[in-house]
């Protein structure tokens, strides 16, 4: 059996590797100079493997999406899920090892991972082809492909398409793959940026670009609340990023054209407690600026600009605070309120939203259309939250689209 595998990242490698080991004839064709490129950047270098809460919720971190359904998701994990992924990796040679939920290499670096995987690949003697662009596919009668690049020609009795999808350009993801599943007579729901930061106008941004804290963030569509996400946030010139603004960029979609994003800075002390304190602290510091009465609360430039926001000059003295103007206070810090424009575009993008729809593969990611065509990875409608779910995705579809 011979079996040819477009794109040569993540999911690619793992079909190519699962193809392998059943005794198909195997090859990869990569446009980039080099196999798995965008691995080396996930996870900021370390790559974040998988993640131990995935057998939890499948809606929330997956489903809820607007992709494929919750059902399509669960089959996908139970056929390789966090277990399987920890064995694979082992069985490479890859040693892991865990902080909290997440998964990652032992040694902490992504070039591990992709090592372990080429190894493989190796040893498996899968032909492999480097800066190959695919110019057209073709099925012939006898239901095998052949398939023209710019090295030659070639005929294989099943295709696996593996390409990527169009977030980070820069590491060789062109959305390429788009116009192959066109071709062979598969749709392709929109594609957007995914896992991005937020872009905004608000002009109090600057006070504190730069600035990390732990918040809790909300993401609205008029009154109507979409997601909420606790973790990490960063306030940048232009907008807010850090994971949790990530994950919220995932549903920005829900929203019609003006979401705003309601940023509570102390999410885990109750409001009514927050106030009380500031008047206790007014009650026992009345001499103290109002910048001092905010001190140890919260990050001290978001101290300052929620004084700010809540008409308060920072030298004012804390006895002449009224209870009012502790009240606005205190509701700046809960809700620090950001207009969003939009997401940042595909440049800096971990992922897509949007690709090959599902519903047109079986359970064993083949085409419904055309038999012996197969897809697996980020070419799929089909992406998770931050936190190892997506490469999990590329390791259980690549594993499915090799077996079968």
């Amino acid at each position: 059996m011979k079996t040819l595998i477009i794109g040569g990242g993540a999911s690619g490698m793992t079909a190519a590797i699962f193809s392998a080991l059943k005794g198909d004839d195997v090859t990869i064709i990569e446009h980039n100079e080099r196999l798995g490129k965008k691995i080396l950047s996930t996870g900021n270098g370390r790559c974040n493997l998988t993640n131990r809460k995935l057998s939890g919720d499948i809606r929330t971190h997956f489903s809820e999406l607007g992709c494929a359904d919750e059902t399509f998701y669960r089959n996908i994990i139970s056929k390789f899920g966090y277990e399987d992924t920890i064995d694979f990796f082992y069985g490479l040679g890859l040693m892991t090892k865990e902080r909290g939920d997440l998964v990652y290499p032992l040694s902490d670096q992504a070039g591990s991972v992709l090592d372990v995987l080429r190894f493989k690949v190796r040893d498996l003697d899968v032909k492999v082809l480097t800066e190959c662009h695919v110019k057209d596919i073709k099925r012939k009668e006898d239901g095998s492909f052949f398939i023209v690049s710019d090295k030659g020609s070639f005929s294989c009795d099943k295709l696996i398409i593996a390409t990527g999808s169009k977030a980070a350009p820069q590491t060789g993801s062109d959305g390429s793959g788009y116009e192959i599943a066109k071709k062979l007579g598969h749709r392709i729901n929109e594609v957007r940026p995914g896992l991005v930061r937020l872009r905004s106008k608000d002009d109090f941004l600057r006070q504190v670009s730069g600035v990390r804290s732990q918040a809790l963030l909300s993401l609205f569509d008029d009154d109507k609340k979409i997601c909420s996400e606790e973790g990490e946030i960063q306030f940048t010139d232009h907008g807010i990023s850090g994971i949790v603004t990530m994950n919220i960029s995932n549903r920005l979609h829900l929203c019609g054209k003006k979401p705003v994003v309601h940023i509570d800075l102390i999410p885990n002390v109750p409001a009514e407690d927050f106030y009380k304190e500031l008047v206790k602290r007014r009650e026992s510091f009345p001499k103290r600026s109002a910048e001092d009465l905010v001190t140890g609360t919260v990050n001290k430039k978001l101290g300052l600009l929620s004084l700010k926001l809540s008409g308060i000059r920072q030298d004012t003295k804390a006895a002449s605070i009224s209870d009012e103007g502790l009240k606005n206070l205190a509701g700046h810090i809960r809700d620090l309120t950001v207009n969003i424009e939009g997401p940042d575009g595909f440049m800096d993008a971990q992922i897509c939203l949007g690709g090959v729809d599902c519903s047109e593969l079986d359970d064993g990611l083949q085409s419904r259309i055309v038999p012996g065509l197969y897809f697996c990875g980020e070419i799929l409608d089909l992406h998770g939250d931050c936190g190892g779910y997506n490469l999990q995705l590329a390791w259980s579809t690549g594993a499915i689209a090799g077996r079968a």
